[in-house]
């Protein structure tokens, strides 16, 4: 037993200080008999030890079951194999405390500081560290069974082999922990921070990660089925091969993330965010995605069976590969994406945009596509057999080796498709599909091909001058090459300019070849006279194609009456029951302010440069100085009238299609060539 003697100098040397005290303790280790723990400790619960100065203090081997020591500074005390359950810490200086060994230490420590603490082993169950500043401490073999940490920054901390069973790990980061040996599977992981850990290969099945941070986080290979990871932030996490079968992922953040390879079957992805996701190769069977973010996810080879994705913009997407049959794909917009051997069969397409879509190789039989514009679409290699294509628009599409045996194709627009080396043994032309037209082998191709066809481009948008030279340039194929059937078949905005597409009904290849080598000669001389020295050349042929002339004969020659007013030169008089009135102005000036201002009300509906505007602006403003003067000078006239026309010749050659499209520019176009031809005198 502790004689009186001996309580009143340890008391004496505990009021002294640290070292008196653990002198003392050095120099009676036997001062431990029977009933000695309960009687020291009896002492120490006496004095009042809250807010006291206990640093360094020998607190070993002691019974300090529910002392108070809130606010006490405890820096470097040594509490090694004592008793601290239900003891109080709150707001106590813990700076280099040991509490190592079998201790068990009191569930209240909050608001301690706790640097360089050493709990290694120590019992810690039920302890609360909320507002706890606990820094660079081993907790290595610790029992944190039901441990809260507050949100914690563990950094620094040791904690391998430690017991997390039932631990609180709300907002812990765990961003540069070793955590061999750690099983966080026991933790409590809502809204823990775990960020960029290396977690591959955990088995996390069933968990609730609800708002947890998992951003950066490698989980290749680890298992979270039936996890609850809603609201979670999965951002740039790397996920190949992991099992998600069954988990629960609402409004959970998965931007950047990999999911390559991995099993999403039954997987929940309400509202989440998959914008610039990897799912290439991820099996996506029958997963609801309607809602979901999908801005930029790769889907390449994925297996989306069954899937819903309703209304979701696939557009310019790469899918080729994947798996849609029985999908449902209404309203779904897969303009511009390719669809290069995606598998369609028995999914709904209602209300799909396939628009400039590559459909190549892609199993679309027995889909109703009927009505639908796939004008220019590549179907080659398609599996089409028993498609519905009704009314559908094929004009310029390549069907090249699809397979269309069974096809419907009432009242399909076909002018100028491609059906090389189809497969065909029977389709349908009739409304109701109820009457088969069998084929033998390449018949169908024999019967119904598109002609071949001359591609001319010109760079940069054709030109007033050269859409005016295209007759000429057909009547001279024509004159070269008779019985070819030439015509032209349409002049399009295209990459790079307008092209200009001729066919030929009937020739063989070499007669092709030769027709082709002329057009594209001629071709390459309309080009040359595009350079600004070889203008007055382009004048003189378009003189010499009377294109002033060409409307008034027309008219006259079916008897209609033609009204000029305005300048007017080289005027055809009519004959027969045509006749045409002239009324000459007969000052040619006088018609020039008129027309610079309906050219400047119009310059809004010219593709034109800010180079381009200055040039016409200040070839419009020389002109309307010059018909000011008392005598105005033709030769300056002529010169800035050329400017204007040309101008607004090369920008609507550029916009061709738009502006150009009604002729809306072509009467002052014609006004502009009269006044020209009027002042080159």
């Amino acid at each position: 037993m502790l004689r009186d003697r001996e309580s009143n100098e340890l008391l004496l040397a505990f009021n002294e200080g640290a070292s008196a005290w653990n002198t003392w303790r050095l120099e009676h280790p036997n001062a431990y008999g029977n009933g000695v723990k309960e009687r020291l400790s009896n002492l120490l619960r006496a004095m009042d030890l809250r807010g006291r100065d206990l640093k360094g203090l020998n607190l070993r081997d002691l019974e300090l079951r529910g002392f108070d020591f809130s606010r006490a500074d405890l820096r470097g005390a040594d509490f090694d194999e004592s008793n601290l359950e239900g003891a109080n810490f709150e707001g106590a200086n813990l700076v280099g405390t040991n509490f190592t060994g079998p201790v068990v230490v009191g569930e209240y420590a909050t608001g301690a500081y706790l640097l360089r603490a050493n709990f290694r082993n120590a019992d810690l169950t039920g302890v609360d560290f909320t507002g706890t500043s606990f820094f660079e401490g081993n907790l290595s073999g610790a029992n944190l069974t039901r441990v809260d940490f507050g949100g914690h920054n563990l950094k620094g901390i040791d904690i391998s082999g430690a017991n997390l069973e039932g631990a609180r790990l709300r907002l812990v980061d765990f961003r540069g922990r070793d955590l061999t040996q750690v099983d966080l599977a026991k933790g409590d992981l809502r809204e823990a921070d775990l960020a960029c850990l290396d977690l591959r290969g955990l088995d996390l099945s069933g968990k609730d990660l609800s708002s947890a941070n998992l951003s950066g986080a490698m989980l290749t290979g680890t298992n979270l089925t039936r996890a609850v990871l809603n609201a979670a932030n999965l951002s740039n996490t790397d996920l190949t091969a992991t099992n998600l079968s069954g988990a629960i992922m609402t409004k959970t953040n998965l931007t950047g993330a990999v999911l390559h390879g991995c099993d999403l079957t039954d997987l929940c992805l309400r509202e989440a965010n998959l914008n610039d996701a990897n799912l290439g190769a991820a099996d996506l069977s029958r997963i609801d995605l309607s809602g979901t973010a999908l801005a930029k996810t790769s889907f390449r080879g994925a297996l989306l069976s069954g899937a819903n994705l309703t209304g979701q913009d696939l557009s310019g997407r790469d899918l080729s590969g994947v798996d849609l049959s029985e999908a449902d794909l209404r309203n779904v917009n897969f303009s511009g994406a390719n669809l290069n051997a995606v598998n369609f069969t028995r999914a709904n397409v209602v209300g799909a945009n396939f628009k400039g879509a590559c459909l190549s190789k892609a199993n679309l039989s027995g889909q109703d596509l009927s009505g639908r514009d796939f004008r220019c679409q590549d179907f080659r290699g398609a599996d089409l057999t028993g498609a519905d294509l009704r009314v559908a628009n094929l004009i310029d599409s390549n069907l090249d080796g699809a397979t269309l045996t069974d096809i419907r194709l009432w009242e399909t627009q076909r002018a100028d498709w491609s059906i090389q080396s189809v497969i065909c043994e029977r389709a349908f032309w009739d409304k109701d599909a109820a009457k088969a037209t069998r084929y033998d082998a390449g018949e169908f191709e024999r019967l119904h091909s598109a002609q071949p066809k001359i591609e001319l481009l010109y760079r940069g948008g054709i030109t007033m001058f050269e859409l005016s030279t295209l007759p000429a340039l057909l009547h001279h194929l024509a004159s070269l090459h008779p019985g070819c059937g030439l015509r032209l078949s349409s002049i399009t905005e295209s990459p790079g300019g307008t092209k200009v597409l001729i066919s030929i009904e009937e020739a063989n290849r070499t007669t092709f070849e030769h027709v082709s080598e002329t057009a594209k000669s001629v071709h390459a001389a309309q080009m040359a006279l595009r350079s600004e020295s070889r203008r007055a050349e382009r004048l003189e042929i378009e003189k010499q194609l009377l294109l002033n002339e060409v409307v008034p004969r027309i008219l006259a020659a079916v008897g209609h009456r033609v009204q000029i007013a305005g300048a007017a030169t080289g005027v055809v008089i009519a004959s027969g029951t045509a006749s045409v009135d002239i009324h000459q102005t007969v000052n040619e000036v006088d018609a020039l302010p008129v027309l610079l201002e309906k050219v400047v009300s119009r310059q809004g509906e010219l593709l034109i440069s800010q180079d381009q505007g200055e040039k016409l602006a200040e070839a419009i403003q020389e002109l309307r100085g010059e018909i000011q003067e008392a005598r105005p000078r033709s030769s300056l006239i002529f010169k800035s009238l050329t400017v204007v026309r040309d101008l607004l010749v090369g920008a609507l050659g550029n916009a061709a299609g738009t502006a150009m499209a009604g002729n809306n520019w072509a009467p002052l176009l014609d006004q502009l060539s009269s006044l020209i031809k009027v002042f080159s005198r």
